[in-house]
């Protein structure tokens, strides 16, 4: 896997998901969503992306994306996290 390709392909998709409301994407925890996107050397890459709570008071989301070359997932997955804070609980 190249690495700094893959980072790039899944960064862009976190940054997708950064751009959605919270309401929005509360309503995808516990859910994983798989797209196969190509990079701009032409390899193709699966990206798996979830929600889920990011502490037990529901005060923030965590987006996690997971990248896989098809040749190396098992042994050497790349992941990349962001944080979504609740727009009506930021913490003082």
């Amino acid at each position: 896997m190249n690495r700094h390709e893959a980072y790039s392909v899944v960064s862009a998709a976190l940054e997708r998901n950064r751009g959605l409301s919270f309401d929005e994407l509360q309503t995808r925890v516990g859910t994983t969503a798989t797209e196969e996107t190509p990079a701009p050397s032409g390899k193709r890459y699966t990206i798996d992306v979830t929600v889920d709570w990011s502490d037990p008071q529901q005060e923030s989301l965590v987006v996690r994306a997971r990248i896989d070359d098809q040749s190396t997932f098992r042994f050497d997955p790349l992941e990349e996290r962001i944080r979504i804070p609740h727009p009506n609980r930021a913490k003082t």
